[in-house]
């Protein structure tokens, strides 16, 4: 999995989680702790499985939803189109 056009993202974290925008279409979606974070590693050009074990060692969760976590953000990207492969 890569990511291309990542500059047409853009993640605010805050106390509750993050926001990530689609500077492009204007979309936005509001981001639990954990999928916060799993995107920023995913945008610093992280694999799959290095956000999901900074969500878990970083937050209070399961493997298990460190894992979702991460799908969830996947989903999200491969709909704006910045995901390859």
């Amino acid at each position: 999995m890569k990511l291309r056009d990542q500059e047409r993202l853009a993640l605010t974290e805050t106390e509750y989680g993050g926001l990530l925008l689609d500077r492009k279409s204007g979309d936005f979606w509001h981001l639990s702790p954990s999928a916060a974070k799993g995107t920023r590693a995913l945008l610093a050009g992280g694999g799959v499985e290095e956000a999901a074990r900074d969500i878990r060692d970083s937050c209070d969760t399961t493997e298990q939803q460190a894992a979702e976590d991460v799908r969830t953000v996947l989903e999200i990207l491969r709909a704006v189109g910045v995901v390859e492969g």
